[in-house]
Protein backbone atom coordinates (compact mmCIF):
# COMPACT_ATOMS: atom_id res chain seq x y z
CA UNK A 1 0.00 0.00 0.00
CA UNK A 2 1.44 3.36 -1.02
CA UNK A 3 1.61 6.25 1.39
CA UNK A 4 -1.30 8.67 1.03
CA UNK A 5 -3.16 6.21 -1.22
CA UNK A 6 -6.34 6.71 0.80
CA UNK A 7 -6.19 10.45 0.25
CA UNK A 8 -7.10 10.36 -3.42
CA UNK A 9 -10.71 9.56 -2.57
CA UNK A 10 -11.11 12.57 -0.32
CA UNK A 11 -14.00 14.89 -1.21
CA UNK A 12 -13.31 18.47 -0.12
CA UNK A 13 -16.30 20.11 1.54
CA UNK A 14 -17.01 23.77 1.02
CA UNK A 15 -17.84 26.10 3.89
CA UNK A 16 -21.35 26.49 2.48
CA UNK A 17 -21.93 22.72 2.67
CA UNK A 18 -20.96 22.68 6.32
CA UNK A 19 -23.12 25.73 7.03
CA UNK A 20 -26.15 23.94 5.56
CA UNK A 21 -25.78 21.01 7.95
CA UNK A 22 -28.43 20.93 10.75
CA UNK A 23 -26.00 21.89 13.49
CA UNK A 24 -28.76 22.61 15.99
CA UNK A 25 -29.61 18.88 16.02
CA UNK A 26 -26.11 17.49 16.51
CA UNK A 27 -26.63 16.58 20.17
CA UNK A 28 -30.39 15.97 20.12
CA UNK A 29 -31.55 12.79 21.88
CA UNK A 30 -28.19 12.09 23.56
CA UNK A 31 -27.53 11.87 27.29
CA UNK A 32 -24.49 11.24 29.53
CA UNK A 33 -21.83 12.47 27.12
CA UNK A 34 -20.75 15.18 24.68
CA UNK A 35 -20.79 15.54 20.85
CA UNK A 36 -17.74 16.72 18.90
CA UNK A 37 -16.10 16.82 15.43
CA UNK A 38 -19.25 17.80 13.48
CA UNK A 39 -19.07 18.12 9.70
CA UNK A 40 -21.41 17.96 6.71
CA UNK A 41 -21.43 16.78 3.13
CA UNK A 42 -22.74 18.33 -0.07
CA UNK A 43 -26.11 16.55 0.22
CA UNK A 44 -26.93 18.21 3.55
CA UNK A 45 -26.16 15.16 5.69
CA UNK A 46 -24.36 15.82 8.98
CA UNK A 47 -21.98 13.60 10.94
CA UNK A 48 -20.52 13.80 14.42
CA UNK A 49 -18.82 11.71 17.06
CA UNK A 50 -20.13 11.31 20.60
CA UNK A 51 -17.84 10.56 23.55
CA UNK A 52 -19.25 9.05 26.74
CA UNK A 53 -18.17 7.34 29.97
CA UNK A 54 -19.77 4.07 31.14
CA UNK A 55 -23.10 4.39 29.28
CA UNK A 56 -24.98 6.71 26.93
CA UNK A 57 -28.58 6.91 25.78
CA UNK A 58 -29.65 7.85 22.25
CA UNK A 59 -33.41 8.15 21.77
CA UNK A 60 -34.01 5.56 24.48
CA UNK A 61 -31.34 3.04 23.38
CA UNK A 62 -28.49 2.44 25.84
CA UNK A 63 -24.87 1.96 24.74
CA UNK A 64 -22.06 0.74 27.02
CA UNK A 65 -18.29 1.16 26.77
CA UNK A 66 -16.36 -1.44 24.76
CA UNK A 67 -12.94 -2.26 26.24
CA UNK A 68 -13.08 0.99 28.21
CA UNK A 69 -13.95 3.12 25.16
CA UNK A 70 -17.24 4.98 24.80
CA UNK A 71 -17.50 6.33 21.26
CA UNK A 72 -20.48 6.66 18.89
CA UNK A 73 -20.65 7.90 15.30
CA UNK A 74 -23.98 9.41 14.21
CA UNK A 75 -25.38 10.34 10.79
CA UNK A 76 -28.28 12.77 10.31
CA UNK A 77 -30.25 13.67 7.19
CA UNK A 78 -30.82 17.23 5.97
CA UNK A 79 -33.79 17.58 8.33
CA UNK A 80 -31.83 16.54 11.41
CA UNK A 81 -33.30 13.01 11.65
CA UNK A 82 -31.00 10.16 12.66
CA UNK A 83 -30.15 7.89 9.72
CA UNK A 84 -27.62 5.81 11.63
CA UNK A 85 -25.84 5.57 15.01
CA UNK A 86 -22.82 3.23 15.18
CA UNK A 87 -20.59 2.33 18.11
CA UNK A 88 -16.87 2.55 17.29
CA UNK A 89 -14.36 0.05 18.66
CA UNK A 90 -11.42 2.50 18.44
CA UNK A 91 -10.72 6.21 18.73
CA UNK A 92 -10.37 7.55 15.16
CA UNK A 93 -9.53 11.11 16.19
CA UNK A 94 -10.78 13.62 13.59
CA UNK A 95 -13.10 12.33 10.87
CA UNK A 96 -13.92 13.77 7.44
CA UNK A 97 -15.91 12.49 4.48
CA UNK A 98 -14.07 10.45 1.83
CA UNK A 99 -16.99 9.41 -0.37
CA UNK A 100 -20.38 7.70 -0.06
CA UNK A 101 -20.28 5.65 3.13
CA UNK A 102 -16.54 6.12 3.70
CA UNK A 103 -14.56 8.45 5.95
CA UNK A 104 -10.97 9.46 6.52
CA UNK A 105 -9.58 9.65 10.05
CA UNK A 106 -6.60 11.68 11.30
CA UNK A 107 -5.20 10.60 14.65
CA UNK A 108 -2.09 11.52 16.67
CA UNK A 109 -0.90 8.87 19.10
CA UNK A 110 2.15 8.02 21.20
CA UNK A 111 3.83 4.58 21.27
CA UNK A 112 0.86 2.56 19.97
CA UNK A 113 -2.51 2.82 18.22
CA UNK A 114 -5.14 0.17 18.96
CA UNK A 115 -7.33 -0.57 15.92
CA UNK A 116 -10.34 -2.92 15.86
CA UNK A 117 -8.27 -5.86 14.56
CA UNK A 118 -4.63 -4.85 15.06
CA UNK A 119 -2.18 -2.63 16.95
CA UNK A 120 0.41 -0.26 15.45
CA UNK A 121 3.53 0.03 17.65
CA UNK A 122 5.88 3.04 17.40
CA UNK A 123 8.02 3.01 20.59
CA UNK A 124 9.25 6.44 21.66
CA UNK A 125 7.48 8.25 18.83
CA UNK A 126 4.59 10.68 18.51
CA UNK A 127 2.84 9.64 15.29
CA UNK A 128 0.20 10.95 12.89
CA UNK A 129 -1.90 8.16 11.36
CA UNK A 130 -4.20 8.83 8.41
CA UNK A 131 -6.64 6.14 7.32
CA UNK A 132 -10.01 5.23 5.89
CA UNK A 133 -13.01 3.54 7.50
CA UNK A 134 -16.67 2.96 6.72
CA UNK A 135 -19.63 4.23 8.71
CA UNK A 136 -19.56 1.24 11.07
CA UNK A 137 -15.92 1.84 11.99
CA UNK A 138 -14.29 -0.90 9.90
CA UNK A 139 -10.78 0.26 8.94
CA UNK A 140 -9.71 -0.39 5.32
CA UNK A 141 -6.35 1.44 5.24
CA UNK A 142 -3.91 3.18 7.59
CA UNK A 143 -0.79 5.19 6.65
CA UNK A 144 1.82 6.67 8.98
CA UNK A 145 2.30 10.27 7.85
CA UNK A 146 4.57 11.92 10.43
CA UNK A 147 6.80 10.86 13.31
CA UNK A 148 8.50 13.00 15.99
CA UNK A 149 10.47 11.59 18.95
CA UNK A 150 8.41 12.08 22.12
CA UNK A 151 11.31 13.78 23.95
CA UNK A 152 11.18 16.64 21.41
CA UNK A 153 7.75 17.73 22.64
CA UNK A 154 8.50 20.79 24.76
CA UNK A 155 4.99 22.02 25.54
CA UNK A 156 1.32 22.04 24.63
CA UNK A 157 2.03 23.66 21.25
CA UNK A 158 3.32 20.32 19.99
CA UNK A 159 0.42 18.08 21.05
CA UNK A 160 -0.82 18.01 17.41
CA UNK A 161 2.25 19.15 15.48
CA UNK A 162 0.91 18.73 11.93
CA UNK A 163 -2.25 18.91 9.84
CA UNK A 164 -3.05 17.84 6.28
CA UNK A 165 -4.79 19.50 3.32
CA UNK A 166 -5.72 17.78 0.06
CA UNK A 167 -4.94 20.37 -2.62
CA UNK A 168 -7.04 21.01 -5.72
CA UNK A 169 -4.19 19.58 -7.84
CA UNK A 170 -4.49 16.23 -6.01
CA UNK A 171 -1.32 16.64 -3.95
CA UNK A 172 -1.14 16.68 -0.15
CA UNK A 173 0.04 19.77 1.77
CA UNK A 174 1.32 19.35 5.33
CA UNK A 175 1.55 22.20 7.86
CA UNK A 176 3.83 21.18 10.72
CA UNK A 177 5.36 22.48 13.94
CA UNK A 178 9.00 21.36 13.92
CA UNK A 179 11.01 21.69 17.17
CA UNK A 180 14.22 20.27 15.65
CA UNK A 181 13.33 17.67 13.03
CA UNK A 182 10.31 15.83 11.70
CA UNK A 183 9.83 12.89 9.37
CA UNK A 184 7.04 13.42 6.86
CA UNK A 185 6.40 10.41 4.64
CA UNK A 186 9.94 9.14 3.95
CA UNK A 187 11.66 12.53 4.16
CA UNK A 188 13.32 13.99 7.29
CA UNK A 189 13.38 17.79 7.68
CA UNK A 190 15.76 19.65 10.02
CA UNK A 191 15.46 23.26 11.22
CA UNK A 192 17.81 25.53 13.17
CA UNK A 193 15.12 26.69 15.62
CA UNK A 194 11.47 25.91 16.30
CA UNK A 195 9.63 26.53 13.03
CA UNK A 196 6.32 26.27 11.21
CA UNK A 197 6.89 24.37 7.98
CA UNK A 198 4.73 23.70 4.91
CA UNK A 199 5.57 20.74 2.66
CA UNK A 200 3.87 19.20 -0.36
CA UNK A 201 3.76 15.56 -1.46
CA UNK A 202 2.22 13.61 -4.31
CA UNK A 203 -0.61 11.20 -3.38
CA UNK A 204 1.97 8.36 -3.44
CA UNK A 205 4.12 10.15 -0.82
CA UNK A 206 6.85 11.58 -3.08
CA UNK A 207 8.27 14.83 -1.68
CA UNK A 208 7.91 17.94 -3.89
CA UNK A 209 8.96 21.02 -1.87
CA UNK A 210 9.08 22.55 1.59
CA UNK A 211 9.01 26.10 2.98
CA UNK A 212 9.65 27.46 6.49
CA UNK A 213 6.85 29.98 7.06
CA UNK A 214 7.75 31.15 10.56
CA UNK A 215 10.42 30.57 13.20
CA UNK A 216 10.87 31.93 16.71
CA UNK A 217 9.56 31.71 20.26
CA UNK A 218 6.28 30.19 21.52
CA UNK A 219 5.10 29.28 18.04
CA UNK A 220 1.54 27.97 17.75
CA UNK A 221 0.38 26.42 14.49
CA UNK A 222 -3.07 27.44 13.27
CA UNK A 223 -4.88 26.42 10.09
CA UNK A 224 -3.98 25.71 6.45
CA UNK A 225 -6.21 26.49 3.48
CA UNK A 226 -6.10 27.07 -0.29
CA UNK A 227 -7.88 29.49 -2.63
CA UNK A 228 -9.05 28.80 -6.22
CA UNK A 229 -5.83 30.31 -7.61
CA UNK A 230 -3.60 27.76 -5.88
CA UNK A 231 -2.36 30.10 -3.13
CA UNK A 232 -1.90 28.54 0.32
CA UNK A 233 -2.82 30.45 3.49
CA UNK A 234 -1.61 29.67 6.99
CA UNK A 235 -2.39 31.12 10.41
CA UNK A 236 -0.41 30.89 13.61
CA UNK A 237 0.77 32.77 16.68
CA UNK A 238 4.00 33.54 18.55
CA UNK A 239 5.51 35.96 21.06
CA UNK A 240 8.61 36.78 18.98
CA UNK A 241 9.08 35.27 15.53
CA UNK A 242 9.91 35.88 11.90
CA UNK A 243 7.01 35.27 9.50
CA UNK A 244 8.15 35.21 5.87
CA UNK A 245 10.55 38.21 6.02
CA UNK A 246 8.74 40.15 8.78
CA UNK A 247 9.87 40.25 12.42
CA UNK A 248 7.04 40.20 15.00
CA UNK A 249 7.86 41.16 18.60
CA UNK A 250 5.43 41.10 21.54
CA UNK A 251 6.72 42.17 24.95
CA UNK A 252 3.65 41.58 27.14
CA UNK A 253 1.38 38.57 27.74
CA UNK A 254 -0.27 38.69 24.33
CA UNK A 255 0.65 36.55 21.34
CA UNK A 256 1.05 37.89 17.84
CA UNK A 257 -1.63 36.14 15.78
CA UNK A 258 -0.80 36.17 12.09
CA UNK A 259 -1.82 35.00 8.63
CA UNK A 260 0.61 34.41 5.77
CA UNK A 261 0.21 33.68 2.07
CA UNK A 262 2.29 31.22 0.05
CA UNK A 263 1.83 31.64 -3.72
CA UNK A 264 2.30 28.85 -6.31
CA UNK A 265 5.84 30.12 -7.00
CA UNK A 266 6.80 29.46 -3.37
CA UNK A 267 6.98 33.10 -2.25
CA UNK A 268 5.62 33.71 1.26
CA UNK A 269 4.50 37.04 2.70
CA UNK A 270 2.80 38.22 5.86
CA UNK A 271 -0.81 39.27 5.34
CA UNK A 272 -1.69 40.59 8.77
CA UNK A 273 -0.78 40.30 12.42
CA UNK A 274 -2.51 41.43 15.59
CA UNK A 275 -2.15 40.80 19.34
CA UNK A 276 -5.94 40.93 19.74
CA UNK A 277 -7.08 38.15 17.37
CA UNK A 278 -7.55 35.51 20.05
CA UNK A 279 -8.57 32.67 17.71
CA UNK A 280 -6.55 33.23 14.54
CA UNK A 281 -7.51 30.00 12.70
CA UNK A 282 -11.19 31.04 12.58
CA UNK A 283 -10.20 34.19 10.67
CA UNK A 284 -8.44 32.35 7.86
CA UNK A 285 -11.42 32.55 5.50
CA UNK A 286 -11.70 36.30 6.02
CA UNK A 287 -7.99 36.73 5.36
CA UNK A 288 -8.24 34.76 2.12
CA UNK A 289 -11.17 36.91 0.98
CA UNK A 290 -9.36 40.13 1.79
CA UNK A 291 -6.09 39.23 0.11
Amino acid sequence: MKLFSALVLFVALSGSAIAQAPWWHWGKGFAEGSPFNPFGDETGHAFFQYRFTDTAQVNGQTYSEVNGLGRLFATLDANGNYMNVQQLAFDPGTLSEAGPGTFHFERWFADSLVLPDSVIYTPGQRVLAYGQMNGSGTVSSVDIIALIPIEEFLGTAYISPASLLLRANGNVAVYATVPDSIRLANTVFHVDTVSLLVAEFTPSGSFLWTKVIASGQDLKRGDLDEDPNGNLYVTGACTTCTVADSLLIMEDIWDNDFAAKLDPAGQARLLWCSPYMIDAPTLLGAAADRF
